[in-house]
C-alpha cells in the first residue's frame, strides 16, 4: 500500500445517473412523486450500451486525474444511486442486454470501472470502494447476500478497502434506527 496521508479522491461512475433527475423531482414534486416510477422513467436501462461502454473507461480517466493531481487514494462510489449502483441494484436495472437481468450482467458496468481504475492507478495506491450494506425499503433492491457476493468479486479486481454505507435515492435512507433515550 501507499503512503496515506489523507488526500482521498472521489470517483462515481461516467455513466449519466440517477441521482440529480431523483433531486430535481423531489425538489419539484416532494416526497409523493418517489418510487417505482422514478426507477422507471430515470434508471440505467435507458441509457444504450455505446454509452454505457466507454462509462467504465471514463471513470479510470477521472482517477488519473486524480493521480496526476497529487491524490494518494481513489475511492468508487458505488452507493446511493450512483451509475455503478443503479448498474447493480436489480430495483433500477432493468435492462435485457449484457449490463442487465442477472446478477453477472448487473455487476459488469461497475466491476469495468473498478478495472479502469486499477489501469489508472499506480499498483501500489489503494483503491477503496463505498457500497450501501442493502437498497434501505426498496424493493426488488440488493440484499446483504447480494453485497457479499459483489464485494468477493471486487476483492480479486484489487479493490483493498470496503466503505460499507447506506440509503438510495428512492427511500432517502430517513429511516434511523436509535436507541432510547434517557435523562
Amino acid at each position: 500500500m501507499g503512503k496515506m496521508d489523507g488526500k482521498a479522491a472521489v470517483v462515481t461512475g461516467g455513466a449519466a445517473g440517477l441521482g440529480a433527475a431523483v433531486t430535481e423531482l423531489y425538489c419539484r414534486e416532494g416526497a409523493k412523486a418517489l418510487g417505482k416510477s422514478i426507477a422507471a422513467e430515470y434508471g440505467v436501462y435507458n441509457i444504450r450500451s455505446n454509452v454505457v461502454r466507454p462509462g467504465g473507461i471514463l471513470t479510470g480517466m477521472a482517477a488519473a486525474r486524480a493521480v496526476k493531481s497529487g491524490f494518494d487514494t481513489v475511492e468508487l462510489h458505488l452507493a446511493h444511486g450512483y451509475s455503478p449502483h443503479e448498474f447493480l441494484s436489480p430495483a433500477f436495472n432493468h435492462r435485457a442486454d449484457e449490463y442487465g437481468c442477472s446478477f453477472e450482467n448487473r455487476s459488469r458496468f461497475p466491476l469495468e470501472c473498478i478495472r479502469a481504475i486499477r489501469r489508472n492507478i499506480p499498483s501500489d495506491m489503494p483503491l477503496f470502494m463505498r457500497i450501501d450494506s442493502q437498497d434501505d425499503y426498496l424493493e426488488d433492491g440488493l440484499t446483504l447476500e447480494d453485497i457479499i457476493a459483489f464485494c468477493n468479486l471486487t476483492k480479486a479486481e484489487g479493490v483493498n478497502v470496503v466503505h460499507i454505507s447506506r440509503g438510495n435515492p428512492i427511500t432517502l435512507g430517513m429511516k434511523f434506527e436509535v436507541g432510547r433515550y434517557s435523562t
